[in-house]
């Protein structure tokens, strides 16, 4: 049942925002001393978490005792922290905004009656009664605090040294509270030291947790009052039952300082009593039997355990210790009991019926509901603690410092109310460095890692280059709207969230955004000293109009190619400049070569920065009367130019002259048949004129829509850069991988994000190298959707019955699955998975995007044969780790092998089954089985490797086509050559001169050569005649059976009309060459082309299968989306063997 109790709501929910210890009630307790009320909370208070989501001070371990907020309120024994130098605290003044709102997720905020000020850009002001915040969510739980007047933050700049005094008195404290002369009953985990706080002036919070099927709610938060003489805002909550709601306004006394503590970080303080003093008080020996169990949302009994108390134990914290205690705070608690007994008898016997502590036996389990009696609140810092003494026997003393980094979990536990489960997930994925006191033998220390500081102190090492242009001085160009406002809500999210400091920024706007400009702070970038090779994070932001033109003006009247060239669109292009020439855009070529000079800069030129390329706009090579999609907002405008000046004769050659060190300075002969290089435009130049086609990868793309649709603005901002900063502020950093950031954007179809590049599989914005498992498939949930949506069927041989784990990211190191469901249905390209456990979707009903990696198959799709049975089922153990596809199985005969494995003495070779090689390859192809990789019997891991990409690879290249070929289109095979004469840095035009070479029968092969060694550079291309009455795009995707690559060569990015014909050649942007030598000790090579032909633009990134053994570069791929393929389509498989000694380039 969901929980009625706002501090256990408040306090787990907004922890996971990263802040520290949320405190329910910020206020302090009025009957503190006055030097106490007017300060509030201050560095090196001790204190205890009350259960009513407030902080209880007891006195200051910094000051005097005959300090007055000491005052008759320390240990007959206290000495003061010594050697802390004053002032010792760090503080930031305006750590939140004026009218700041932190929420959890899920919620949605609008302003009612704001304004923003001149004086404070995006600031907004108060303008009178009735101006506030409505907030929104379909959430069955949220939290949302708001703070009229901002915040402060404050740090100690010497926690360590308050930790060694909390270590060397803890004992002693808990002694003098809970002894005789105190009796405090405060439990063990709940003491508190303070070493940071976010204190304010004024606030409001609310929160709620209502069962599934009630899960809406509408909250608003409303000036009532407004005095204009003092400045004084009253505020209100408006409510729906069942909402609690708290709110305090600002004391306008002059003088007063901010006294509301609405967020600690400190130690909380646990103990292990002295055994001796157990033995007097009649108790047993203190053996912790402690275990965190993530299914129950209470604690067991540790919860009433009160060191060093000889008086019946209550499981309450008292709400409040000062007599006559009361808060100066507007609002209630929804019936929340304040200021509870000392003892609670009613929660002591059922608590002790669960657990017994010292004697660590365990007994059954009361069948009344804990959750209707137990009113303690818990201090997940405190679980870490019994934790500690749980794993370390020895230990008397543990303590954890809630640090804000390793708190911010939200999207990553089933239910952020469980606060055993917040606990077990930090723990079980190492996000808390444990560690033993270098002065205290018996003490242990819970930080965070530094792995995880590294994560959230990348601010540092992020660069960015931020470019937004509404105003454009041709007069041809209407000006835009949105794009320096979508450019400041960037770079405002870089500074704000990110933590970028600005000296690390170069923004550009409107007049400053000239081409000159552009290239000269790119090429500025190499010289940036602060910029470290494999460490940076470099960011190009730009926002404005993008193009696409056709050959550059000035090339020869023979040339009769149609080469696209990309472009982005300068605030001076098309004028005329100083020489009375007009002004280009950035063609794709040059932004590619800057971006590739700047990633080799430094370093040792084989690891390079990770660069991010976001590109607000458009270039679609479309025609002028497609330029606005019919279900596109009515004041929808595109970001791109249609008609922009033909590119200069010589545009940029100073640029692409240069000559650039790459990762290995090889000649021409040894870069072409660089078994890691594949795609190139020619060997003069790398850069392509498509963004994103750099050869060396040297950044990835993140482009606002397809390079066949159209990016648009709305309302003052672009369509794609609003729901960008949308995933990116409800998303932590670190868990978005570039991937798994564009499944989250929510995009109308006629607007799809592009994303290319060679480190799609990062971490976003992360230089460190942490990648995603790519054995984890997409898969969806809609709202009221009881099943999950795994966007892969039986393409990739699913069948019903299979069980997958389901995880909320797509990284590799969150290895911890939500929950496990099976498949009840599937579909050619989808499957239908029901969770084992249904509360998933009432918890996260508002998490729509979530990934499935496959466990178990009820039957085998995979088969096996191996001479040696006993090797073969060391190999198939399923406790050596998960396989990426479907688990193979074993047979004893090889004609029903999809793959043999030969072991011969301590070798293990690797052939093609008689099941393959009869659906693969043809008979008459008289080629051998065997491929070229041999490995050690020791190699179990890469021996599952390979077992899993061959199983990839054959699943994918048998896939069926739901139409034939000759329904749609005809494809011939050609010879071609070059034509008319070359140009220094664009591509050569070839043309076909040969007749078909493909065989008019399905289970014919295309065989080429023998050629002797280097005899000839042989090209081929590809004409496609349109047959059917269907716009139609074509692609076609390399399957190397000598390394199991599977090499995606290109997708054609402009249609192909109705009967029409294309021949795919260099020489246009569909124009790519593919190049491929026999790999050394073979005689022959296999490839099979599949070319695929559909009426929407098929986007295979994510089918590409690196070769699995190649270093450095890990198996990337992930399911196909059902829409990739649209609703007609059909393909072809063409094998084609080649035998040595020729080298053969392919011309599309």
């Amino acid at each position: 049942m969901a929980t009625d109790r706002a501090p256990d709501i408040y306090v787990p929910l907004l922890m996971t925002k990263g802040h520290g210890y949320p405190l329910w009630l910020p206020d302090p307790f009025s009957t503190l001393p006055p030097a106490y009320l007017r300060c509030g909370t201050q560095v090196g208070d001790l204190g205890y978490l009350t259960d009513d989501g407030g902080f209880a001070y007891l006195f200051n371990v910094c000051k005097d005792a005959s300090d007055p907020i000491n005052l008759n309120r320390v240990p007959p024994d206290f000495v003061p922290v010594m050697g802390i130098p004053d002032p010792g605290i760090q503080g930031r003044l305006e750590m939140h905004d004026k009218n700041s709102v932190i929420t959890t997720a899920a919620v949605e905020q609008k302003s009612i009656g704001f304004a923003v000020s001149a004086g404070v850009p995006n600031v907004p002001v108060v303008l009178g009664a009735g101006c506030g915040f409505e907030f929104t969510s379909s959430s069955s739980q949220a939290a949302v605090l708001v703070l009229p007047d901002g915040g402060e933050r404050y740090e100690s700049e010497h926690p360590l040294l308050l930790q060694e005094y909390a270590i060397s008195n803890a004992h002693s404290w808990y002694k003098y509270l809970n002894g005789p002369g105190q009796g405090r009953q405060i439990r063990n985990g709940m003491l508190y030291l303070v070493t940071g706080y976010d204190k304010c002036h004024s606030w409001g919070n609310t929160c709620y947790s209502h069962p599934s099927g009630s899960s809406s709610a509408s909250l608003k938060f409303i000036a009532t009052d407004v005095i204009v003489l003092t400045g004084t805002v009253h505020y209100s909550w408006e409510v729906q039952s069942g909402v609690h709601k708290r709110n305090h306004h600002r004391d306008m006394t002059p003088g007063a300082t901010a006294n509301q503590t609405i967020f600690l970080r400190g130690y909380s303080i646990s103990v292990r009593e002295d055994s001796s003093l157990l033995v007097k008080l009649g108790l047993k020996n203190p053996v912790e039997t402690f275990k965190i169990d993530e299914r129950k949302s209470k604690a067991p009994w540790f919860r009433s355990s009160v060191p060093y108390s000889a008086a019946p134990q209550s499981s309450t914290t008292p709400a409040a210790t000062e007599t006559g205690t009361s808060r100066t705070t507007q609002g209630d608690s929804a019936g929340m009991e304040r200021g509870a007994s000392l003892f609670n008898f009613d929660d002591l016997e059922i608590e002790r019926s669960l657990y017994d502590e010292y004697s660590g036996s365990e007994v059954s389990e009361s069948s009344e509901d804990e959750s209707e009696t137990d009113t303690s609140i818990i201090n997940p810092s405190g679980l870490i603690n019994h934790h500690i003494l749980d794993i370390h026997p020895g230990a008397t003393i543990a303590l954890t410092h809630d640090d804000f980094e390793w708190t911010d979990m939200e999207n990553d536990v089933r239910n952020p109310l469980n606060v055993m489960e917040l606990v077990k997930y930090a723990i079980d994925n190492n996000l808390v460095s444990i560690d033993k006191s270098l002065t205290t033998p018996n003490a242990w220390v819970a930080k965070r890692r530094d792995t995880v500081i590294q994560r959230f102190s990348r601010q540092k090492d992020i660069f960015a280059l931020v470019i937004g242009i509404d105003k454009y001085q041709c007069k041809e160009y209407t000006d835009l709207q949105g794009a320096c406002s979508d450019a400041d809500n960037f770079e405002a999210y870089l500074v704000e969230s990110l933590r970028t400091p600005k000296a690390n920024i170069i923004s550009l706007r409107d007049g400053k955004a000239t081409r000159s400009a552009i290239i000269d702070k790119l090429i500025r970038m190499k010289d940036n000293a602060n910029i470290q090779q494999d460490m940076a994070a470099i960011i190009i932001y730009f926002a404005g109009y993008g193009a696409t033109t056709n050959n550059p003006a000035g090339r020869s009247i023979d040339d009769t190619s149609d080469m696209k060239i990309e472009m982005l669109c300068m605030t001076d292009i098309g004028i005329l400049d100083k020489s009375n020439k007009v002004v280009n855009g950035i063609p794709a070529k040059t932004i590619n070569q800057l971006l590739l000079e700047l990633s080799l800069v430094r370093g040792n030129n084989i690891e390079t920065s990770i660069q991010t390329l976001i590109l607000d706009c458009s270039y679609a090579a479309i025609p002028s009367d497609a330029q606005k999609r019919a279900d596109a907002p009515p004041d929808a405008n595109p970001r791109q130019i249609f008609d922009p000046p033909k590119l200069s004769w010589g545009c940029d050659q100073d640029i692409y002259s240069r000559r650039v060190i790459y990762p290995r300075d090889q000649d021409i002969y040894s870069i072409l048949t660089d078994p890691f290089i594949y795609l190139r435009q020619d060997i003069h130049s790398f850069g392509g004129h498509s963004f994103g086609s750099s050869l060396l990868d040297s950044y990835v793309l993140l482009a606002a829509c397809s390079r066949h649709q159209l990016a648009y603005e709305s309302q003052g901002e672009g369509l794609f850069t609003r729901e960008l900063l949308k995933v990116l502020k409800e998303w932590p950093i670190n868990k978005l991988s570039y991937k798994s950031l564009t499944d989250r954007l929510d995009m109308p179809a006629y607007q799809t994000p592009l994303l290319e590049g060679g480190h799609m599989n990062r971490c976003l914005f992360d230089s460190g190298g942490r990648t995603t498992d790519s054995s984890r498939i997409l898969c969806h949930r809609e709202k009221d959707q009881p099943y999950f949506t795994l966007y892969a069927g039986s393409n990739c041989r699913i069948i019903s019955g299979s069980t997958f784990e389901i995880y909320r990211t797509d990284l590799t190191d969150d290895w911890r699955p939500f929950t496990t469901a099976t498949v009840e249905t599937v579909e050619a390209f989808i499957s239908f998975l029901k969770p084992a456990d249904q509360t998933i979707f009432t918890i996260h009903e508002n998490h729509h995007v979530w990934y499935a990696r496959f466990v178990t198959s009820p039957a085998p799709g995979f088969t096996i044969y191996c001479n040696n049975s006993n090797f073969l089922a060391q190999i198939l153990d399923e406790g050596v780790g998960p396989w990426l596809v479907d688990p193979p199985s074993s047979v004893s005969n090889p004609l029903l092998a999809d793959l043999c494995l030969t072991v011969d003495g301590s070798d293990v070779f690797y052939d093609l089954g008689d099941r393959n090689t009869r659906s693969l390859c043809s008979r008459s192809m008289n080629f051998s089985p065997r491929f070229p990789h041999t490995s050690s019997v020791h190699a179990i891991a890469e021996i599952r490797i390979i077992i899993d990409s061959y199983a990839h690879f054959t699943s994918r290249i048998m896939m069926p086509s739901p139409l034939p070929m000759a329904k749609l289109v005809t494809v011939e095979m050609k010879k071609v050559r070059p034509s008319g004469p070359f140009i220094q840095g664009f591509q050569k035009v070839y043309k076909p001169y040969s007749e078909n070479l493909l065989p008019d029968a399905a289970d014919k092969f295309v065989e080429l050569g023998p050629f002797s060694d280097m005899q000839a550079l042989i090209y081929y291309g590809f004409t496609v005649h349109n047959t059917s009455d269907d716009r139609l795009y074509v692609s076609l995707l390399a399957f190397k059976l000598s390394n199991l690559e599977i090499a995606h060569l290109f997708s054609s990015t402009t249609y192909l009309e109705p009967h029409s014909t294309h021949t795919f050649c260099d020489g246009d942007i569909d124009g790519l060459s593919y190049m491929f030598v026999i790999p050394e000790g073979l005689d022959e090579n296999v490839i099979f082309l599949k070319f695929f032909v559909a009426d929407e633009p098929i986007n295979f990134d994510n089918l590409s299968q690196q070769p699995p053994l190649a270093e450095g570069r890990p198996i990337v791929r992930e399911a196909w989306h059902p829409s990739t393929f649209g609703k007609r389509w059909a393909s072809m498989t063409i094998p084609i063997i080649n035998r040595r000694y020729n080298l053969i380039v392919l011309i599309f």
